[in-house]
């Protein structure tokens, strides 16, 4: 049955489109509102200065209509700016009005008598200013003020009616609407491109996760099942074999503490990847370490050279980096594998076999951020995160004669790093480098 391969890409771009269209929506949703708010507003006012601009040329208007010897006099009217333009300007004399004596010569759209008397009547009856609307004879609504005037006894002689054209306040909201429009929906578009591209970021961190995981589930299924084969084929080699039953409880033991160490590895490399793991820092004798990880790994395949040296590191990291470098230059360097504790900190492991491919020196010119990648596996991954968090290097070189050389290089104590027992997580030390 042929396996299909894990997309995790396709759900998370499915996640990706759906928090920018969710995001799209209430940034529309909340444009709009403001949208609607902001007109309103708008209206409002444009509605206050037309009133308040009606209400001067009305009393502008009224000030300039005077009585001489009884008489009406409208020539100081007729010849000032507020009589020749908009708002229209309308005078009816009488109490009550009965007749127009005076209008705008260009009134753009003419309002009926028959619309602005009652209104005229309204403001000289209350001696008082009116308000009111009419339509006009294009059909459209006009806003209409009416204040009255008085003759030379301080009667009410007539009044003055402003006929003010809401189109022009239209016209301005709606030139205001379309700016507010394009230039909301240009914020929209970038805010939504930022939105997605943000999105994207943040969602590939968490692609990038789920891969690692798939690796290391991957890597820990290989492990186990080694573990498990080698401890079948133990009981196998015992039952056929009747010689070797003794031999098997032995063995069972040996293949149960590898099983037991791959279960800590793997913990171990979770954590690390994680960034949950807690270094616990404290002085190890380093050449110590390496010769009991030797002799139980490979006492007749292995080549050791010690120095004492004393280095103050998480143990069990750096353990498990060591047994790591071992089993792989056992596993692809035989017959013979070299390793050197050197006084200033640093355990080089050679062997002989085939050396390293490129994508192995590329990945781990990046260092940990990019331990998951192919072809770096959970050893030279530990390894990285324990030069990394311990202050060291980590190098992977050519061997002269063939083979590879790893490196660990860790700050001995006489360096001036001893310190106390440290515990604290892995994202600090990181952060600290």
């Amino acid at each position: 049955m042929r396996s299909t391969p894990v997309d995790h890409a396709r759900p998370l771009r499915r996640m990706r489109l759906q928090q920018t269209v969710v995001y799209l929506f209430v940034s529309v949703l909340a444009f709009g509102t403001m949208v609607t708010l902001v007109a309103r507003a708008d209206a409002d006012e444009r509605a206050a200065r037309l009133d308040a601009s009606m209400r001067t040329t009305a009393e502008a208007a009224a000030a300039l209509v005077y009585f001489e010897r009884n008489r009406l006099e409208l020539a100081e009217l007729a010849a000032d700016p507020v009589a020749s333009g908009r708002p229209q300007v309308v005078v009816y004399r009488g109490t009550p009005p009965v007749r127009r004596v005076f209008a705008t010569k260009r009134p753009g759209v003419r309002v009926a008598d028959s619309e602005l008397l009652p209104l005229a009547a309204d403001a000289v009856g209350e001696s008082t200013e009116a308000r009111g609307t009419a339509v006009a004879e294009d059909g459209g609504e006009r806003r209409l003020l009416a204040t009255p005037f008085y003759d030379n006894g301080g009667e009410v002689a007539g009044a003055v009616v402003v006929v003010g054209d809401p189109a022009a306040v239209a016209a301005g909201r709606n030139r205001l609407l379309a700016a507010l429009v394009l230039g909301g929906a240009g914020l929209l578009l970038v805010a939504s491109v930022s939105s997605y591209l943000l999105t994207r970021r943040s969602t590939r961190v968490l692609r990038d996760a789920l891969r690692r995981q798939h690796r290391l589930a991957g890597g820990a299924e290989r492990s186990l099942r080694t573990v498990v084969v080698e401890l079948r084929r133990s009981a196998l080699a015992a039952l056929s074999d009747p010689a070797r039953r003794d031999a098997l409880p032995a063995r069972t033991v040996v293949v149960c503490a590898q099983l037991d160490f791959t279960i800590d590895d793997i913990m171990l490399s979770s954590r690390l990847d994680a960034g949950t793991y807690r270094l616990v820092r404290k002085p190890v004798r380093l050449d110590v370490l390496v010769t009991r990880i030797a002799t139980s790994l490979g006492a007749g395949e292995v080549d050791l050279a010690t120095r004492p040296c004393t280095v103050v590191v998480d143990e069990a990291l750096v353990e498990h980096a060591v047994r790591h470098l071992v089993v792989n230059a056992l596993r692809h360097g035989r017959p013979r594998v070299d390793v050197e504790v050197h006084g200033d900190g640093r355990v080089s492991v050679s062997d002989r076999g085939q050396g390293v491919g490129r994508e192995v020196t590329a990945a781990l010119y990046y260092g940990v951020a990019r331990t998951a990648s192919p072809g770096v596996g959970r050893g030279l991954s530990m390894c990285l995160w324990a030069a990394r968090l311990h202050g060291g290097t980590f190098t992977v070189a050519g061997r002269s004669g063939g083979g590879t050389v790893c490196t660990l290089h860790l700050q001995p104590e006489a360096a001036g790093t001893a310190e106390p027992p440290v515990d604290r997580p892995v994202g600090a030390a990181v952060a600290g480098q």
